[in-house]
């Protein structure tokens, strides 16, 4: 009748209701009362409402976060997410390895090539102990994040993280 995905974890009373409402349904029962309908139909309300909140709290929070010159996304290479104090700090183990690798792209006499074996020589290395794909270098070296900037959805935003090269030399 109804294919609806399993409720794993009821959090409240509706939440607990919707979840034995979707496996009853599940198992072969129908909603035949007006009164079954309408309580299922204001459970699912209920949650929908609780996770449109929580949405919103949640891009609320990214807003903040952008304001304050925080990248909400993942640490690029030579830097570190540190869950303590949710910010993104340099890297003592690759920071100054990916200094060194910036300094010699800036120089203009490096291919991708070199400074993917540069990279690999160094210790900066992808998934899985690898080299990281020729493809992927040029997005690796033009991330403005190095200089203190990061993008966000199409916006160069200023960041409060210790760049890692000037400007200049980007």
């Amino acid at each position: 009748m109804f294919a609806f995905l399993p409720i794993t974890q009821a959090s409240s009373e509706s939440d607990k209701f919707a979840s034995d409402l979707v496996n009853s349904l599940q198992n072969g029962a129908s909603l035949n009362s007006g009164q079954k309908i309408f309580t299922a139909s204001v459970a699912f309300g209920q949650a929908k409402y609780y996770t449109d909140n929580l949405r919103e709290n949640i891009f609320r929070g990214i807003r903040q976060k952008i304001r304050r010159g925080e990248m909400p996304a993942k640490a690029p290479l030579g830097y570190y997410n540190e869950p303590r104090i949710c910010t993104i700090e340099p890297d003592k183990a690759t920071f100054n390895k990916m200094k060194k690798i910036l300094e010699l792209f800036a120089k203009g006499n490096h291919t991708l090539t070199k400074i993917q074996d540069e990279m690999f020589s160094a210790g900066l290395v992808g998934r899985y102990g690898k080299p990281h794909s020729l493809s992927s270098i040029p997005a690796i070296l033009s991330n403005p994040f190095y200089y203190g900037m990061f993008m966000h959805k199409g916006e160069l935003i200023q960041g409060s993280h210790k760049p890692m090269i000037s400007k200049k030399l980007f």
